[in-house]
């Protein structure tokens, strides 16, 4: 994220960041950010698709344990999970 860029105020996050902030890869850093955002004055959404993928790719990372733990703290972080039915309504 460019220094002093302001966070907006709606956030959608994509599989590939978070996994990369969960796995600790370069970058995490700036998706730290935003994640933090949303336990401030930031909504954020995730669509089920990609929490699905983000499940599956962790688990295929660091087993069905640490994908678990790592959907929870999403649900718990505020992010909202956007489900197919809701994107066409």
């Amino acid at each position: 994220m460019t220094e002093g860029a302001a966070i907006p105020e709606t956030i959608v996050f994509d599989a590939e960041p978070l996994i990369a902030y969960f796995c600790n890869e370069p970058g995490s850093d700036t998706v730290e950010t935003y994640v933090d955002a949303i336990e401030g004055a930031a909504d954020g959404y995730i669509s089920a698709t990609n929490l699905a993928e983000i499940h599956y790719i962790v688990r295929a990372i660091d087993g069905e344990e640490r994908a678990d733990a790592v959907v929870n703290v999403l649900e718990e972080s505020g992010i909202r999970r956007i489900d197919t039915e809701q994107t066409w309504a």
